[in-house]
């Protein structure tokens, strides 16, 4: 009898310390888990207030059968580009002013390992490789009508212009296409972490 009793107190005990060793992993793994999103929910705060702060300096270029050239500036975020409505110069190819690099710091993000894969797989699409290029001249003969994206300084007639291979840099309703994609699955990343309340 003895012997049943030392079993089932050593058995009581055994179990104890089991039950005892999974709800402390699960209580670290819970924590743990939590520690993360709040870190990465910092990270991606960042990475919003980096695209927000990082407008894009446009240059609409028109050039008419009569070799007038009309030229409109606009200065919008992605994020004001994912809202916008279609325009006139959807179709018009991005070229770029060189030494652009500096004006896209939200880039870095992508090899960062708190940054969610499907919004690294978002950015990506804004990566650009400089594949040519021709002065302001050549673009208006060879293209007629285009967009230059630029660092705040209007284009001028001996400007070299870059053009690249991109996702999103091919025209502006890519750029737009893009812009929407980022956005919207930066909002649902935030709502699947109990984020409702936004202004993208």
């Amino acid at each position: 009898m003895c012997i049943i009793l030392d079993f089932i107190k050593t058995y009581a005990i055994i179990l104890i310390q089991l039950c005892t060793f999974f709800f402390a992993l699960f209580a670290y793994r819970k924590f743990a888990s939590r520690h993360t999103i709040s870190k990465q929910l910092e990270h991606v705060f960042e990475l919003i207030k980096q695209v927000h702060e990082s407008p894009f300096t446009f240059f609409v270029i028109e050039n008419s059968p009569s070799d007038l050239s009309n030229m409109v500036k606009l200065d919008r975020s992605i994020f004001q580009i994912a809202q916008s409505k279609p325009e006139n110069f959807d179709s018009y190819e991005i070229l770029f002013i060189d030494n652009l690099s500096h004006s896209m710091k939200f880039m870095d993000f992508i090899a960062h390992p708190l940054t969610p894969t499907k919004i690294v797989n978002d950015l990506r699409a804004f990566v650009f490789e400089k594949k040519g290029s021709l002065n302001y001249v050549e673009a208006s003969v060879k293209k007629r009508n285009f967009i230059i994206l630029g660092s705040g300084v209007d284009p001028f007639t001996d400007m070299i212009l870059s053009e690249v291979h991109s996702i999103a840099f091919k025209s502006w309703v890519d750029l737009r296409k893009y812009s929407i994609q980022l956005r919207t699955d930066l909002i649902k990343w935030l709502e699947d972490n109990n984020v409702k309340e936004i202004n993208l």
